[in-house]
């Protein structure tokens, strides 16, 4: 297996532990990054260690330049300086890839995490006739790894051969059709989700009224001024805090930005936290994200931006609340504050939603399930 580093990260981690306390081996080999090892896998050295290296330096160089404006171009604007570090070293990769299928005999399944389809041309096919892997693709990031979004996650599909792979699992219900007009011969929808142990409740004080984290504006620009910026101004006596990254150069209008954090106890910390989609996923229907499902297994109070399908997963108006415009965000913001007893819950149905349907343990299940029921393993 392979494991990217950046914002899917944590996601992929969850759900390989889920895969393990369901009873099967994991084996690591990392694309992006160092090697981890943990009680739920095995990992082996990055053969492109140096590089990775070299890319995240550039990558931490270039996003605090003047010129990016917001911190998820960087993935576009420096995609030729990126490109030309990994191709350098996908012989050394492909060479490492070989010893470890021929070292782990054993496996049946092979599966690529958000690797630009790019740089693994002729490995599905060897691993599935010299091994007899059969090979899967994870694409956490659809819609907008999409050309139609111009392959804002890193182009995922560009110059790749998305017909090589037995399978493409995508998170996101309304790209299946995409994905198949790409070349994907099976394209199975499964939804992002949380881990119980991990996004948990905490019990600490309550520092802010109204909250939001992300990693960058891109695509999110116009519902952060409508449940940000305009809001804040519309309620003096409220807290409003942003964190993450990407956000300095954004008018917040009295929303104090923090800058990066810890992400639990921030939110565990806020009477109401926010979830803005952006653009792709609010409007391609049941486009999932990981941070939605998270606000909710921690027994957040959540306001969201309009988000197609949203149904799939939450009743609006029980388990979270949608607004619409900035003076619909305030009324909501008002009512919640007002009342401990509404956020309290509300939070509690969220959570416990996502621990009947929206756990790691049961994404990895219905992996197993598909693989199986496709004929993909024999057993």
């Amino acid at each position: 297996m392979a494991l990217r580093e950046f914002g899917m990260n944590s996601v992929w981690w969850q759900f390989l532990k889920a895969l393990n306390e369901l009873g099967h081996e994991v084996v690591l080999l990392p694309f992006y990054g160092g090697s981890v090892e943990t009680p739920w896998w095995r990992s082996y050295p990055n053969p492109l260690g140096f590089i990775s290296g070299l890319n995240r330096a550039s990558e931490s160089l270039l996003t605090n330049l003047p010129f990016f404006s917001d911190f998820m171009d960087y993935r576009q604007k420096t995609s030729t300086l990126r490109d030309g570090f990994i191709r350098m070293a996908m012989r050394t990769y492909r060479r490492t890839l070989r010893r470890v299928a021929q070292r782990e005999k054993g496996f049946d399944l092979a599966v690529f995490f958000s690797i630009p389809m790019r740089y693994l041309s002729g490995i599905p096919t060897e691993l599935r006739e010299q091994f007899g892997f059969a090979t899967i693709y994870y694409d956490g990031d659809a819609p907008a790894s999409l050309p139609r979004y111009g392959g804002l996650s890193t182009g995922l599909y560009e110059g790749g051969q998305p017909h090589e792979y037995d399978a493409i699992i995508v998170t996101s219900k309304g790209s299946l059709n995409d994905v198949r007009e790409l070349g994907g011969k099976r394209v199975h929808f499964m939804a992002e989700g949380a881990d119980p142990s991990v996004f948990s409740p905490l019990r600490v004080e309550k520092e802010f009224d109204i909250s939001f984290f992300g990693i960058g504006a891109k695509f999110r620009k116009n519902w952060i001024e409508s449940m940000i910026t305009k809001p804040s101004l519309m309620m003096p006596k409220a807290t409003y805090v942003i964190a993450g990254i990407g956000f300095d150069k954004l008018n917040l209008g009295r929303a104090r930005n923090l800058g990066m954090t810890n992400y639990r106890r921030f939110c565990c910390s806020s009477r109401v936290n926010l979830h803005i989609a952006r653009q792709p996923l609010a409007e391609v229907y049941a486009s999932s994200s990981s941070r939605l499902f998270e606000l909710a297994c921690m027994g957040c109070c959540i306001v969201c931006n309009p988000i197609e399908g949203l149904s799939e997963w939450f009743e609006e108006g029980k388990e979270l609340f949608v607004v619409h415009s900035s003076e619909e965000a305030v009324k909501q913001y008002e009512h919640l504050l007002a009342d401990d007893e509404a956020r309290a819950r509300v939070g509690g149905l969220a959570r416990k939603k996502v621990l009947e349907r929206h756990t790691y343990l049961g994404r990895a299940a219905e992996m197993v399930e598909f693989v199986s029921s496709s004929g993909l393993v024999d057993r």
